[in-house]
């Protein structure tokens, strides 16, 4: 990240110990982080904070991971969120729906740590380039507009 502000990462499960898990993976390496238990409590939690990345299982109760994932992509304060979900069925056609919904990457759990680790990195890192990117020619505009 171009700021020293640790990052800030949602995390959405319905199984508490997996959720536990991820979020002592992330605290270890210095995130912050914000939990949720379904898809309806991830996009209340993404409308009251900025997260750097939303880890969303796809399979839970209420509202599954698909649909606040499209939901966030719909909104514009989310709409550029780093989306990488997570979910015990890798098969073809789940993770075809995943990047269908709008999803920037894929794990299938039961996730390697520091795999888990280096793919929301990659993916923090990534969304921040862009953002560098658009501020950059955004003031390249302006001054070729004077």
């Amino acid at each position: 990240m171009s700021d020293t502000r640790p990052p800030h990462i949602l995390v959405v499960d319905d199984d508490p110990s997996v959720r536990l898990l991820i979020m002592d993976l992330l605290h270890n390496h210095g995130a912050e982080v914000t939990a949720a238990s379904n898809g309806e409590e991830a996009l209340k939690a993404a409308a009251c904070a900025t997260f750097d990345l939303c880890i969303l299982d796809i399979h839970m109760p209420k509202m599954d991971g698909l649909q606040a994932c499209s939901r966030m992509r719909a909104q514009t304060h989310t709409a550029a969120l780093p989306i990488l979900f997570l979910t015990m069925n890798g098969d073809a056609e789940t993770v075809a729906c995943a990047f269908a919904a709008g999803g920037s990457d894929f794990l299938a759990k039961p996730v390697n740590g520091a795999l888990l680790w280096n793919r929301a990195n990659i993916l923090i890192q990534s969304a921040q380039l862009k953002k560098d990117v658009e501020r950059l020619k955004s003031a390249l505009d302006c001054m070729n507009e004077k």
